[in-house]
Parts: C-alpha cells; structure tokens; sequence
C-alpha cells in the first residue's frame, strides 16, 4: 500500500483535499527535522507552566484514543503463539470478549508493556481466514516509543500489515463542554441546526438527579464517521485513567472541567486515506491528527443559530440562511505538537485494577482471619501499593472492613504494618 510522500526539498505541511477520484490523502509531512507549525503546546512542571514559543493560546490537546487495524498471515497465528522462542514476548489467553467478527483473543506483553490485543480466527466473512485484528492498548497512545515493540510482535508472529479498521481522534478542552450546551438546543428548542439531516444527534447518557444529558453521540457509525461529546473530566473519575489527566497537564491544560469531541473513523472512511504501517509514528503527531480531524469534521458538521419564529414559519433552508454559523470548534487553535508521556509515567489501567482486586482480596481475607495474617500477604499489599500508587485506596479499604469500635486496636496494627507508621 503506498505510504506517506516524503521529499527533502521543504518542509511544509500539505492540507487534504478532495480529489477528483474521491481519494483523500494523508497530510503530506516532507523535508527537514523541525516542523514550523503556527501554534505550540505548553507543559507544567512543579507548580509553574512553562511555556514553548507561543503564538496563540492553548485551548485543546489533541490525542489518538484508538487505534485497530488488521495484519495478515503465511502461518496460523495460533502456530506462531506455540512455536515463540522471543523470551520477552509474552502472551496471555483471554476467554472472554466483545469483538462479534473473531473467535479468539490474546493480549500481547513486550518487555513487561502491554502492547497490543490480537483477535484471530474470524466467524463471519468481513474478514479472510489467515486475517487478525490488532488492538493497541489505549494507554500507549499517549506514550512514545510502543511502535519498537511493536515491530517485534509483527515480526515474531510473522504478521503483515493489510489495512486500516479504526481509529479514534479526540479533542480534550474546557471549550468542548460549550458544544454540549449546543447539541441541548438542538435536541428541545430547534434554535440550532445543521443542514444534513442525515446526521442524527442524539443523547446516549443522562443524569436523572440534575436533569442534564451526560453525553452525546452524532452520526452513525456505519457511515464511515460519527462523534460523542462529553464531560472527559467526571469519566475519568470512573475509569480511573489517570494517565490521561498526565497527559492533559503535560500538554498545559488542567484536569478539571474538561470535555471531549472524539470521532471514529472506521474502514469505511479510511479506504480512501494512503496510509501503512510503517509511518504509525506519525499518528502520535498532534500536526498530523489535527489535519485530519479538520478534514473529516469541518465540513461534516455545521451548527446554524437560527430564530425559533423562522425555524417555525420558514422552511428549514431559508430559516438557515437567516441564521449564521456557530463556531463550535476554535479550529486555528488546534494544536500542532504535543508532549507524550513516558512508558515509566504511564501505567495500564487494567493494571491498576488488577492490583486494586489483589489488595481487596487480601484485605478481606486478613478481615475474615485475622489470627492467620502472614508477612507475605502486607508484602503483597505494600507492593501492589506502592507500584500503582494505591496509598489512598488501601487506607480508605482498611476503614471500610474494620470499621467497628472493637477492631480500632487491629485497624490501627494492620496501618502500622502496612505504611510502616
């Protein structure tokens, strides 16, 4: 499949545009090491902000929040899982998942990192038989540097690159929360409006105590593209993805009172995009996604102010051109870089939560025997602890199980042992 076009005559960034063929390319990225682009990204360190050379100010982060595309194979993939001689390739069995086109799931460590999901054997016909689906684990897209480990699970399992399946582009910015406010207009008041009534909008998510819709979705996904706003900052409270809090700050916004537009493009849409696996790297360039991002959501969706006596007594088109276009999106503040977080700094959530299952475990455990507690288990809890920053999960847990007036003296012992009080 052809690539990315590079020459060395000039560096320059080339936006898409539609082509008599109707084939959209990749922005052209060419020439020499340093990209000049027209805005710049901040990053915190202590409790200061520093600052790159600025020309605007930073109102969103841009990040690839999903990434999936399908390798072929000469030799059953199942073949290549037993005969891996690669000690630092480890592969792990997972008898349970969601993906209805294959049979099988195995999630891939590299030198200890999770890398990557592989669905293999398919049960319908979307996909030939010697096909696989790679998954990225989403924490390495905020990270630098997965695409060495991945090359090695692409040689190792002797997988080709075929096409792309999906990949997901999110804006984070406190300014996305103001579209929600948009989309709640159009959804009762017919006060807003977009010319394409193909574009469903709908709301997915709603809090019932505060009357308000936590999330939209837009579009539909068998169209090739369609979106979801909403609140990023009170999700994360529940997926516990902190690294994406990381990044934000890294990146010079805050971690509070964020929301996110986030578009997925799947196969559908990406056939007429060049692309290959071998510049993946350029998808952690927040230059590249934003080219992309403009492309394929400017000109798909438009908000129109209009009067709700036009929308009433005129036809939808004339109450329209009475209106005017609500800039939803700052689009020449998209940012051209960002700063990805480091492998050592970004740790899996699935991590996370596995180290939070071992604790309660041996928490409850302690709770139900307290005469048989071992060094070995605090050593487990203190590790598990420690590795993913756990210190406040534990003490709240050791209040919630010994919570009586006659297990103070065992609560407080237990602490002791724990944090070493």
């Amino acid at each position: 499949m052809k690539g990315t076009d590079i020459n060395t005559q000039k560096f320059e960034i080339v936006a898409p545009s539609y082509c008599n063929n109707n084939e959209l390319q990749f922005p052209v990225f060419s020439g020499s090491t340093t990209v000049n682009y027209s805005s710049t990204l901040t990053y915190n360190h202590g409790n200061t902000v520093n600052y790159f050379p600025v020309v605007r100010d930073i109102k969103y982060v841009l990040c690839l929040d999903w990434l999936e595309f399908v390798c072929g194979w000469d030799n059953p993939i199942e073949l290549s899982y037993i005969n891996n001689d690669v000690p630092d390739i480890i592969i792990e069995r997972i008898g349970v998942h969601r993906n209805t086109n294959f049979r099988y799931l195995h999630r891939i460590f590299v030198e200890g990192v999770e890398v990557c999901d592989i669905y293999s054997s398919p049960i319908n016909r979307l996909h030939a038989y010697n096909e696989v689906s790679v998954r990225i684990s989403n924490y390495l897209l905020y990270t630098g540097g997965y695409q060495r480990l991945l090359n090695k699970i692409l040689d190792a399992f002797g997988l080709t690159y075929v096409r792309m399946v999906r990949i997901d582009i999110a804006l984070d910015g406190a300014d996305i929360l103001k579209i929600m406010a948009y989309l709640n207009k159009y959804y009762k008041s017919h006060t807003i409006q977009i010319k394409d009534d193909r574009i469903k909008i709908l709301p997915t998510a709603f809090d019932k105590s505060s009357l308000t819709v936590l999330e939209w979705a837009i579009g539909s996904k068998k169209s090739g593209i369609s979106a979801i706003v909403y609140g990023k900052t009170d999700e994360l409270i529940v997926s516990g993805k902190k690294y994406i809090a990381d990044f934000w700050l890294k990146n010079g916004i805050p971690a509070e009172g964020i929301g996110r537009f986030e578009i997925q493009l799947n196969g559908k849409r990406l056939k007429k995009y060049c692309f290959d696996i071998s510049n993946i790297e350029l998808l952690s360039d927040a230059g590249f996604l934003g080219a992309i991002f403009i492309a394929e959501v400017k000109p798909w969706l438009i908000l129109y102010r209009v009067r709700k006596v036009d929308y009433l007594n005129l036809k939808k088109e004339n109450a329209i051109n009475n209106g005017h276009e609500i800039p939803y999106i700052k689009w020449d503040k998209l940012p051209a870089k960002s700063e990805l977080l480091g492998f050592s700094d970004c740790v899996s959530e699935r991590d996370r939560t596995n180290a939070r299952n071992v604790i309660s475990f041996l928490l409850k455990d302690i709770h139900r025997n307290p005469s048989c507690t071992t060094t070995a288990q605090v050593e487990v809890i203190q590790k598990c602890m420690n590795d993913y920053n756990l210190n406040e999960y534990v003490s709240r847990k050791i209040d919630d199980l010994f919570f009586s007036i006659d297990e103070n003296h065992y609560r407080q012992s237990l602490r002791n042992l724990v944090f070493r009080e």
